[in-house]
């Protein structure tokens, strides 16, 4: 429960904890009505004994020790089943968003995996994500999320305020892992294509900015000749590293 492979979740707990809790706060303050997806989940849990006592009890085995302790209300940051429905239906039209407070500290880049990464490793989450049922039906929640996350509404995270993709710190940000990886010194809009003067710098959709193009000639392909080099398309960590590997052919 403790590791962060890919980063994709802050390496400082405190700052999970943080944005989890200002998450409920925001869909507390902020209440709708459940999507079609997650009412469908809900009649899932509460039709199944099992997954019932299952998913509720995941969240009480989380450890009492740090940094998993309660919040100073003294509860639980998501305590039942209805109140992780609630979560999951807001972040559902949520696009992962920029932080100052998370800033050299890691991000939280998959916001389900952030409200599932302490449950789901516990005995009863355990038995919980080993479920068909919950892996179609989050496999559905998720296609639907993508989808949001194509739409010109989840490009709103791209602004230019202390908390947006291309505020002061943000920009920066993209800028250092961008020519750190190049061994460049460029401005983002010399990276990537982009229109600074629009709003959102042109981008129309979250996935549209995350999956953004190089410029012509900012990142030139190493040794496109050779084909023993392996080029890396994505700025990325390298999960693993394996030598003197076997083309495996398919049997179709």
């Amino acid at each position: 429960m403790l590791s962060r492979t890919g980063k994709w979740l802050p390496a400082d707990h405190r700052i999970h904890k943080k944005w989890l809790s200002d998450t409920v706060a925001h869909m507390e303050r902020n209440p709708t009505p459940l999507h079609p997806i997650i009412e469908d989940f809900k009649d899932l849990i509460e039709k199944d004994t099992r997954l019932f006592l299952l998913i509720n009890s995941m969240f009480h085995q989380i450890p009492h020790k740090k940094p998993y302790f309660n919040n100073p209300a003294g509860n639980r940051q998501v305590r039942n089943h209805i109140h992780m429905l609630r979560l999951m239906n807001h972040l559902m039209a949520t696009a992962p968003a920029y932080s100052e407070k998370e800033h050299r500290v890691g991000l939280v880049g998959l916001p389900f995996w952030a409200l599932f990464d302490w449950p789901m490793g516990t005995p009863s989450g355990f038995a919980v994500f080993q479920d068909p049922h919950v892996n179609s039906i989050m496999k559905k929640i998720l296609n639907e999320w993508g989808r949001f996350l194509q739409s010109e509404k989840s490009a709103s995270v791209s602004n230019t305020q202390p908390h947006g993709w291309f505020g002061p710190t943000g920009k920066r940000d993209l800028e250092m892992t961008a020519n750190e990886a190049a061994g460049t010194s460029l401005k983002f809009e010399e990276i990537f294509e982009c229109d600074p003067k629009a709003k959102y710098r042109g981008f129309k959709s979250w996935n549209n900015s995350f999956t953004r193009k190089f410029r012509e000639g900012s990142r030139p392909v190493a040794a496109p000749n050779r084909d023993d080099v392996i080029i890396n398309a994505c700025e990325a960590t390298p999960y693993k590293v394996g030598y003197a590997s076997k083309l495996a052919r398919s049997s179709g």
